[in-house]
């Protein structure tokens, strides 16, 4: 899992990103959460469950689904991005599952490979076209 931890305290010697990736051992189902600033967690079942039932917005994304809030897209029309967090299970057929061990990093790329970016209120920022 990474984390990104930006410090900007008008240092030029110290400021800057900080990337610190930890290796997790995937020993459980669960369904990935990961904002478009790179952050994850693994949410267990019953988290899983609940973010299914209050989110009905899904882009397929390959074997996979992604889960999102439709009220926090920016933009209008066909050019519609989000910028925050998702939820991501596996698909097959009609139903969703849980990841399994070994699904998340291959999940996590397909999600980032997903993102572009985008110029708002004059700062840049990584989105989810959807």
């Amino acid at each position: 899992m990474k984390t990104i931890d930006v410090n900007i305290n008008l240092d030029p010697i110290n400021d800057g990103v900080i990337i610190t990736e930890t290796e997790q051992e995937e020993t459980t189902q669960g369904a990935l959460i990961i904002s478009t600033d790179g952050n994850e967690r693994i949410a267990p079942a019953e988290e899983a469950l609940e973010v299914l039932q209050r989110l009905s917005e899904a882009l397929a994304m390959g074997q996979y689904v992604v889960f999102y809030n439709e009220e926090r897209l920016i933009g209008s029309g066909p050019d519609k991005c989000l910028i925050g967090s998702v939820m991501i299970m596996k698909r097959h057929g009609g139903s969703y599952y849980l990841l399994e061990p070994g699904e998340f990093k291959d999940a996590e790329r397909a999600f980032l490979a997903r993102l572009i970016t985008i110029n708002f209120g004059g700062q840049q920022y990584s989105a989810l076209e959807v």
